[in-house]
């Protein structure tokens, strides 16, 4: 699921939050662990943009994010675990 676009200059360290809660209240569970993939897409090699900080409640995450190269794409992976077992990649 595609979340959202943002845009970011890499002089900047901006926060993200991504929040689960439509997801998780139907089905009554909660967030357990996150995994995150920062992938350019412009250029495979290139690993500047950098996830800095990350905070986690029950059903919202936050990374803080700087770095990045100028004109270039990236994609942020979260890979969210629930305490009743459910995984969903967004």
């Amino acid at each position: 699921m595609i979340l959202k676009t943002f845009l970011k200059q890499p002089s900047e360290l901006k926060d993200y939050d991504i929040e689960f809660s439509p997801w998780l209240t139907p089905i009554n569970d909660t967030l357990d662990d996150i995994e995150v993939v920062i992938t350019c897409l412009t250029d495979p090699e290139d690993a500047s943009l950098e996830l800095v900080r990350n905070e986690m409640t029950v059903t919202r995450y936050k990374i803080w994010l700087k770095g990045g190269t100028d004109t270039y794409q990236y994609k942020v992976t979260l890979t969210a675990r629930t305490v009743g077992g459910r995984n969903d990649e967004s």
